[in-house]
């Protein structure tokens, strides 16, 4: 397994992510180096009795030229390769001074977001471009209709309420026809310049134009086996319930994890939630972004991010606008 805990004998690293516009600062990592020639995020190991935050004002003071002003935490990422074991405390610079330089000799270089995914990049450094794509909240869809009705209606609404990321789930309907009506979901998301991401198959949601694909946890033991073939240009996402489908989930490359159910939930009344001190502990597993599902609203995405969590999923608060 590639996953490891903070408290195991890891080498912590502090990593600044660093943006202009839409683009974000890379480093090419030298060739004598582990990964050498692999492009990264800029930072570096924690000395003795540094924090984070302190590691990553020394480290980009010292490899780029730049004073961090502020910056938030985005993401912690537990690693294990072959020769060594890493976490990487990952921040998100919201404001620095002077302008960023390879002081080292290193290659310094801005690339677009959207052309993250297609660099090569050390294996940790997956779920960091996953924590900067992803949005804080991803809304569910009810069981949709027809071509007409409330359905596309509040679909239109949450949209409008800012919505940018909504799984497309329809297992009520033959695949044919979620498809046919996914098509039409995602012209409306793309109206609004938001992603839908199809519950379902690789298949499916490459027929129907989604941007992502999103599998079921009882997927994930026939996936070790035969995993699935991923384009990168898709986002894949997988639910979790436990630690065990946490760790499957993440080796066959997903992007993000919904855990559930972290509260009381209406849909499954009969479900033991987990809470939010288990939720901090699959997060503590989890090299990708991991949104809490189950009895959600918006002020529950501070309680996911203080968790380590990236946000928040749901349905019932969040369908038709925020509630």
């Amino acid at each position: 397994m590639r996953n490891i805990g903070v408290d195991s004998a890891s080498i912590q690293v502090s990593v600044g992510v660093i943006s202009r516009n839409d683009d974000y600062l890379l480093t090419l990592r030298p060739k004598d180096t582990h990964l050498g020639g692999y492009w990264e995020f800029p930072g570096g190991k924690l000395e003795s009795g540094e924090s984070p935050q302190q590691a990553l004002v020394r480290e980009l003071n010292e490899e780029l030229g730049i004073r961090v002003i502020s910056a938030d935490p985005l993401i912690r990422i537990p690693y294990r390769y072959s020769d060594v074991d890493v976490y990487l405390h990952v921040f998100r610079v919201t404001a620095f001074e002077n302008d960023p330089s390879g002081k080292e000799g290193q290659i310094c270089r801005w690339v677009p977001k959207g052309q993250l995914r297609h660099l090569q990049l050390p294996p940790a450094n997956h779920g960091i471009v996953a924590a900067i794509d992803l949005p804080e909240l991803l809304v569910i869809t009810p069981e949709p209709e027809g071509e007409n009705g409330a359905f596309w209606k509040q679909l239109e609404q949450t949209l409008k309420s800012g919505t940018r990321l909504v799984q497309w789930r329809a297992k009520g309907l033959q695949a044919a026809e979620s498809i046919r009506l996914a098509k039409k979901a995602v012209t409306l998301c793309r109206t609004y310049e938001a992603r839908l991401i199809f519950n379902g198959t690789v298949e499916m949601a490459a027929s129907s134009g989604a941007h992502g694909v999103h599998f079921p946890a009882a997927k994930m033991r026939h996936f070790l086996k035969s995993p699935p073939k991923i384009p990168p240009s898709l986002i894949a996402g997988a639910s979790c319930h436990n630690e065990e489908e946490v760790e499957m989930a993440q080796e066959i490359g997903i992007d993000y994890i919904l855990f559930s159910p972290v509260k009381p939930t209406r849909s499954h009344p009969f479900a033991i939630a987990t809470g939010w001190e288990r939720f901090a502990a699959i997060c503590a597993r989890s090299a990708v972004p991991v949104y809490a599902l189950g009895g959600m609203s918006m002020p529950d995405i501070a309680d996911s991010r203080a968790c380590g969590g990236h946000g928040v999923a749901g349905i019932g608060r969040f369908w038709g606008g925020f509630k």
